[in-house]
């Protein structure tokens, strides 16, 4: 989930038990999809964090600052260290996820 600040991830199996972590705190109204490889990508006008969430963690993998419009979406694509952000002015941006 994502809010006005930030976002939230529950893990499936750990629900019941209150297993959450946070996310992207310093972004204002994220929006939050995930990669085909299964990392946890978060962005806003103010950039875009991706996290890795192997092991049942969110861990920060990588930045990206200066983002040129609001992104409305985070698509997944077929290959596992890509995404793509579409924004509010028509753009779809290709992104690569460094490895590691």
């Amino acid at each position: 989930m994502t809010f006005r600040q930030g976002g939230i991830l529950y893990w499936e199996n750990f629900y019941h038990r209150g297993l959450a972590e946070t996310f992207a705190t310093e972004l204002a109204g994220p929006v939050a999809g995930f990669t085909a490889g299964g990392d946890l990508v978060a962005a806003a006008t103010g950039g875009c964090e991706v996290y890795s969430t192997q092991d049942r963690r969110v861990q920060l993998k990588a930045e990206l600052s200066g983002l040129r419009a609001r992104p409305l979406t985070v698509l997944p694509l077929p290959r596992p260290d890509q995404f793509a952000l579409f924004s509010e002015d028509g753009e779809l941006a290709v992104y690569q996820v460094p490895p590691g």
